[in-house]
């Protein structure tokens, strides 16, 4: 009997240890994805997006992409670098599918949307591996609590070095955060 429960403890201990080495199941990262098909769905463009609540001039602007998808003109992945808290500057990785293309509750800043290469096809599936592969969900805001900006543009870089967005990306999207916004650079933990 004690030789059933060995084996069964066996089992349970390997079921934990590949949850706990699954990066998709670290505490730096979120991912909310309902529909299981846009996994795998092709990432046809992604939006840099640059926010503040309306009506607040002296409110801090957030930056945060979104992934238009083939699947789904209407619908995005968001990827969000999101402060953990008041007195806290790490972040939390939030990947959640959205129904809109970006965010329109907010007054929008800047916006550029960056098609991806033609001939590529990349899915959400890649993306999320590229970025839990990159370590994307460690990252660490300014004294500030800024940084997004500098969040942002490491990740389009990322995209870019896969040669799944054009080169000229890094340029535009760096044009775009600083015609209303400086990149205060974070770091990555």
């Amino acid at each position: 009997m004690n030789h059933l429960f060995a084996g069964l403890e066996d089992a349970v201990q390997g079921t934990q240890e590949r949850h706990a080495a699954n990066p998709e199941n670290r505490p730096t990262v979120h991912i909310d994805i309902k529909k299981p098909t846009y996994r795998q769905a092709a990432v046809t463009s992604v939006t840099l997006h640059g926010t503040r609540p309306r009506g607040r001039a002296d409110a801090v602007i957030h930056w945060r992409l979104f992934c238009q998808l083939d699947v789904d003109h209407e619908a995005s992945i968001e990827l969000n670098s999101q402060k953990l808290g008041f007195n806290n500057l790490d972040t939390k990785l939030f990947i959640v599918q959205r129904r809109y293309n970006s965010s329109t509750n907010s007054e929008v800043l800047g916006q550029e949307v960056f098609r991806a290469c033609r001939g590529v096809t990349f899915t959400v599936a890649d993306l999320i591996d590229l970025l839990l592969e990159n370590r994307r969900d460690r990252y660490r805001l300014t004294a500030e609590g800024k940084g997004c900006t500098y969040w942002c543009l490491v990740v389009l870089q990322d995209l870019i070095n896969k040669k799944w967005l054009d080169v000229a990306v890094a340029e535009k999207a760096h044009r775009c955060i600083t015609a209303c916004a400086e990149v205060s650079k974070g770091t990555f933990i």
